[in-house]
């Protein structure tokens, strides 16, 4: 896995270029109070990785209740954080209905591969890190091995 991080970070981060989301989510924002829709056509956005701890920056524990079982540590256990990667909104946001849609990257000057799948959210609470307000999001990265192990080999992806 680190390899992986390691080759997206060399290529994405040091030059700032955008990841492309598409998805057929909400078209108003899930924590206003308007009416909520799905799109009737795919929508697509771009966003920004971050590193791990400018993700959970502002998760600010010190406003919240006491945490004495540890609920908000398990919970980050529970969505895999460590292994996820993590966009911030510029401008795009994902809403609801855009888990499972693609992240994909431009490699080169031709090549586009999809290099993760949105991994949910946080709802609308200002001081969850993936809420819609706070304008995260984290995708969990291919595993091509995985595809490949599930499918019996009749699914191929590309590693990195």
């Amino acid at each position: 896995m680190n390899s992986f991080f390691e080759k997206i970070s060399a290529q994405h981060i040091n030059n700032s270029r955008p990841f492309v989301i598409a998805g057929w989510g909400y078209t108003k924002s899930k924590c206003s109070r308007e009416l909520h829709s799905t799109s009737d056509q795919l929508m697509y956005g771009t966003m920004r990785m971050v590193s791990k701890d400018d993700c959970l920056i502002t998760y600010d524990t010190s406003a919240l209740p006491p945490d004495p079982i540890g609920s908000i540590a398990m919970e980050l256990n529970e969505m895999n954080f460590l292994d996820k990667i993590c966009l911030v909104a510029e401008p795009s946001i994902t809403e609801p209905g855009d888990s499972g849609s693609p992240l994909l990257s431009k490699i080169g000057d031709k090549n586009w591969v999809q290099v993760g799948v949105l991994f949910g959210g946080g709802g609308c609470s200002e001081k969850h890190p993936f809420s819609t307000t706070q304008r995260r999001s984290l995708y969990t990265p291919i595993d091509c091995d995985w595809i490949s192990r599930v499918t019996n080999d009749e699914v191929k992806c590309k590693g990195w």
